[in-house]
């Protein structure tokens, strides 16, 4: 409707099939929009009234408003908590009571609030020179009534902003409300200025603020109306962080308003979690102390592991921005924005598209999948989509949060505050489905150069097949100031299996399979435990215009290479199938039922000649093969077992050699039965290591040290992934391989070294508790 006088909508109320629109004054003049799809429909919108702004980069980092009642004192003190206690912080705002208590004039600062240092010559000992060696940017609360018809609102603040002042929370005198009956000096009666007067003030101070510095500006006002995407930041208001918060700011994103941000509820897990997935992040203290390190340890923990994700996200969120500049796509999107065939998609308000890959539930366990394959972030668990699920929330999160397969997402560093380090590598998570493409956007963060063109693009695509996966990197194209000369990034793509060879612009590249320091760049590592493969790359050099990996992957990888031995009677695949199924079946029974039909029938051969050596070569190298295949370690697998097994054995007849095979399938059922039964990639790690170290020190304390895991923490995820206590798991494990080297014939003492005792008679004790018996007795065995 173009007219700023009051109307009303009737949607659907009074008649179900019929939209209403009704004004008491003025002529009926509006817009048609019509399009194939929101986003279409927005794309339109938006180009008539506005695209939205962007921001400062630092923007998009952690925004903290002060107590009301902080001094000078408590200020910095908020501010170095954040700096000692390692949670990035990019934004300080300082309350209305900093300032004179006048609205109609040109801004001043309080004398009764501000201590004197504020006024100092040298502007770097006050305390926003303090602040901003600290690489805090200064925000300020101003109330201001002025006539916008009439005066340049921005004069008002131009002492703040020559002070070091750089964003603005702005609050002003509703025209209708104080001044129902005034004729403005544009001639407009407030009725009709009512709607028109936070955009024309906005614009004002926008304009006024970016003129004067040649830096974008930051306004944040609670009101607005058509257009006001181009020049504020607005919040949810009085419904602060809670499942209203989030409908207002979805609806704001269908009129292009992409910066709609909520006062972050830090008391609680699901209020961290939603408040950190959002266009902007703030935490607003009012009246009560609401800094993070004042938390209790487990929620300070959790505002420290969302506030470093964000900050880690902040290149995928800043390129969401530059989307929004050109198309008014929301960085937070409503479902029907994205999925606009889906029906369900309709009907949900608590979940929600934060840029392109990530789906973020709030305030509830209830998520819907759409159409796809989405990802837990929190433990890699895979799910098929165009269903609905209940989440059960991990220990460590507030909510769910889902990766969209095909997701292409760029990260930086960790830091303190935008702009602490040059980033001169981008660290990409990509998870390889079908096909998919995201494009980075970086410019020089502050200034409005970007409207004329000086920003760097890197593109990105992916495209996966059953027995490969490309991936292609653009080089950077375009330029702006202080762009970084150097350029690499680091690709960690998530994986299902281990690629058999990676080449790069068609050069093959070597497994690093050591730990050794070597050169990242010579080659590329894959980790079993998290199913990823890690490699670092150089950007393309000036004659080339993008950067090619691509994996390869076996066309059968459960397949054992064939053996062309007449034993085999060319049904050696045959055989590899029904060992690979029986292997991955989770039942010992089944591994050992299939060794020993396949042995039997091979059994007349084996008395003849000695090709039952070769038949347990090849049954050897398709469990090997099963153990590679699965990204596992040999090692693990065996466990402490492996030098009973492979150091010197005596297969001498085949007696022995199936007894050895069945040895080895038994241990690699249990393996990968215990793998499928412990999901979380922590755990798992952990169970490896008590497997091959059983003699060395393997307390619940040191084990979370290790892993950088509270102790109590890592007591209530081993038992949930397990179904035993840290401290039983290791004591079973013990006691089962101490009875087991007794029976081989070592002595006490051997067993109780072997096993992490110390002292035999410790051992002795704890040995007959377990069993019942004392250990000489399984000795005379």
């Amino acid at each position: 409707m173009n007219t700023a006088l009051p109307h009303t909508f009737d949607i659907g109320n009074e008649r179900r099939d019929r939209l209403s629109i009704e004004g008491a004054e003025g002529e009926l003049d509006f817009f048609l929009f019509t399009g194939d799809s929101f986003a279409e429909l927005l794309d339109t919108y938006t180009k008539v009234s506005g695209k939205p702004q962007l921001l400062p980069i630092w923007m998009y980092g952690l925004n903290f408003t002060c107590r009301e009642q902080a001094d000078a004192r408590e200020v910095l003190d908020d501010a170095i908590k954040f700096r000692h206690s390692g949670l990035p912080c990019d934004l300080i705002t300082l309350g209305k009571d900093w300032l004179e208590d006048d609205a109609s004039s040109a801004k001043q600062w309080n004398r009764d609030r501000v201590a004197d240092v504020l006024r100092q010559e040298n502007k770097q000992i006050t305390i926003i020179g303090i602040l901003r060696r600290q690489g805090f940017k200064i925000g300020v609360t101003v109330g201001l009534d002025c006539d916008p018809t009439l005066t340049a609102g921005y004069d008002l603040l131009l002492k703040l902003v020559e002070d070091g002042v750089s964003a603005f929370a702005v609050s002003y005198k509703s025209p209708l409300s104080v001044y129902p009956d005034k004729i403005w000096h544009n001639g407009m009666h407030s009725r009709e200025l009512h709607n028109l007067f936070p955009l024309l003030l906005a614009k004002q101070l926008a304009k006024g603020f970016s003129d004067h510095t040649n830096a974008r500006p930051v306004i944040q006002i609670e009101r607005g109306y058509t257009g006001m995407q181009q020049f504020i930041t607005t919040t949810t208001g009085v419904f602060e962080n809670n499942h209203k918060a989030i409908v207002a700011l979805l609806n704001y994103g269908f009129i292009g308003q992409t910066h709609v941000s909520t006062n972050m509820r830090v008391t609680s897990k699901e209020g961290i979690h939603s408040g950190f997935l959002l266009p902007w992040s703030r935490v607003n203290s009012f009246g009560h102390f609401q800094h993070p390190d004042f938390l209790e340890p487990p929620l300070r923990r959790l505002f420290q592991t969302y506030a470093r994700l964000r900050y880690r996200l902040l290149p995928y969120l800043y390129s969401a921005a530059h989307t929004a500049t050109r198309t008014g796509m929301p960085i937070a999107r409503a479902m029907p924005l994205v999925f606009p065939a889906d029906p369900v998609c309709r009907d949900l308000n608590q979940q929600y598209m934060l840029g392109d890959f990530l789906l973020v539930a709030v305030f509830t366990n209830k998520v819907y999948l759409p159409e796809g394959v989405w990802i837990d972030y929190w433990n890699g668990n895979r799910y098929k989509g165009l269903q609905s699920i209940e989440y059960d929330i991990p220990d460590g999160a507030g909510g769910p949060l889902f990766i969209r397969a095909g997701a292409l997402i760029p990260m930086w560093p960790l830091m303190d505050h935008a702009g602490q380090v040059e980033v001169h590598t981008i660290s990409w998570q990509v998870y390889p489905h079908r096909r998919s493409e995201f494009t980075l956007y970086e410019d020089d963060g502050t200034t409005l150069r970007y409207q004329e063109g000086d920003i760097a693009l890197t593109h990105m695509e992916c495209e996966a097949r059953q027995d490969r996966t490309s991936i292609r990197i653009s080089r950077r194209s375009g330029l702006y100031a202080d762009m970084p000369v150097t350029r690499y990034h680091e690709l960690t793509v998530h994986v299902e299996t281990k690629p058999e060879s990676v080449t790069v612009n068609g050069n093959w590249l070597p497994e690093l399979t050591k730990r050794a320091k070597t050169d990242p760049h010579r080659g590329w590592r894959y980790d079993r435990i998290a199913g990823t493969v890690l490699l670092h790359l150089a950007e393309a050099d000036t004659d080339e215009r993008f950067t090619e990996i691509e994996f390869t992957y076996s066309a059968n990888p459960a397949s054992p290479l064939r053996q062309e031995s007449s034993t085999n009677n060319g049904k050696g695949d045959d055989f590899g199938k029904v060992l690979k199924e029986a292997l991955s079946s989770g039942e010992p029974s089944v591994a050992k039922s299939a060794l020993e039909k396949w042995w039997a029938a091979e059994d007349k051969k084996h008395s003849k000649d000695a090709s039952w050596f070769l038949n347990w070569m090849n049954a050897s190298h398709i469990m090997t093969h099963h153990i590679e295949r699965n990204g596992w370690n040999a090692g693990d697998v065996y466990g402490v077992a492996k030098n009973k097994l492979f150091v010197s054995p005596e297969l001498d007849s085949p007696e022995k050699g199936i007894q050895l095979l069945l040895q080895m399938a038994d241990h690699i059922v249990h393996y990968g039965k215990q793998r499928q039964t412990v999901k979380h990639p922590a755990v798992r790690e952990i169970v490896s290591i008590i497997e091959r170290e059983l003699d060395g020190e393997l307390s619940l304390s040191s084990m979370a040290e290790r892993f950088a895991i509270h102790p109590s923490h890592l007591s209530r995820l081993f038992k949930s992934e397990t179904g035993q206590a840290y401290s039983d798991y290791v004591r079973a494990k013990r006691m089962s391989m101490a009875r087991m080297h007794l029976e081989e014939g070592l002595s006490v003492h051997e067993a109780a070294g072997m096993n992490g005792f110390k002292d035999p008679a410790n051992f002795s004790k704890a040995f007959s508790k377990f069993w019942g018996v004392p250990p000489i007795e399984f000795k005379k065995k």
